[in-house]
């Protein structure tokens, strides 16, 4: 990028910083944990100022609190104004923390909408061999039951999900 080092440390000290990472910094990278490669991945990429950041399975083989700390980086980026596009098979990832979805089979897109529209069409979810976010069936389940009334905003992750069941 031709840039000054004194930019260059700037940048990589402000990315370090702005994913957990930056008391690593003089640690050889292939004595971090898989998660801390991850997130020092995605300092590479912040270092220069993308406007769009693509990833490809970011969760996979993360444990739930390395999940949480990466989906927390998306958000910190995403605040940044920065776009961050996701690849993912884990529905549960995708309609909790995605804008708008597109469903691909074979190459091809077949669906395209938000969380809500994608994963309340039973029929593209049976035929992408998908499964329904758990937040959504069991949302869907205590109306159809009658347990609690349809609600104008559908729950995106387990708090707002309790909150609707705490509230009625």
């Amino acid at each position: 990028m031709k840039l000054q080092e004194t930019e260059v440390r700037k940048r990589v000290d402000g990315a370090l910083q702005s994913i957990g990472m930056y008391d690593y910094r003089e640690k050889a990278v292939h004595f971090l944990s898989y998660g801390q490669k991850k997130r020092v991945s995605i300092a590479d990429i912040l270092v220069m100022n993308p406007e769009v950041i693509v990833f490809d399975e970011p969760t996979s083989s993360l444990d739930p609190k390395h999940s949480r700390q990466i989906v927390d980086i998306f958000d910190s980026i995403n605040e940044k104004g920065i776009t961050v596009i996701l690849s993912t098979h884990d529905v549960e990832l995708a309609y909790s923390w995605s804008d708008y979805i597109f469903v691909m089979r074979d190459g091809e897109v077949v669906k395209e909408g938000t969380p809500y529209e994608i994963f309340s069409d039973d029929k593209l979810i049976s035929e992408c061999y998908l499964q329904k976010p758990l937040i959504l069936e069991i949302f869907q389940n205590l109306i159809s039951s009658g347990k609690i009334k349809f609600q104008e905003s559908v729950p995106r992750n387990k708090k707002e999900l309790l909150e609707i069941i705490n509230s009625n």
